[in-house]
């Protein structure tokens, strides 16, 4: 049985670059909405920009 460590898992989480952590969170919701789009079978077309 492996006992938690709440130390050792603290130290091997190192503070990251906010970049990366941005992009890791960009990437995931790019995904989620690939997945959604996906899903969906009958996508509704965008509105029609009101002309000025």
């Amino acid at each position: 049985m492996i006992e938690p460590d709440s130390n050792s898992a603290d130290e091997s989480r190192a503070p990251r670059d906010p970049v990366s952590v941005a992009a890791r969170i960009h990437r995931f919701a790019a995904q989620v909405v690939r997945i959604y789009l996906g899903r969906d079978d009958e996508p509704e077309p965008p509105p029609d920009p009101d002309p000025p």
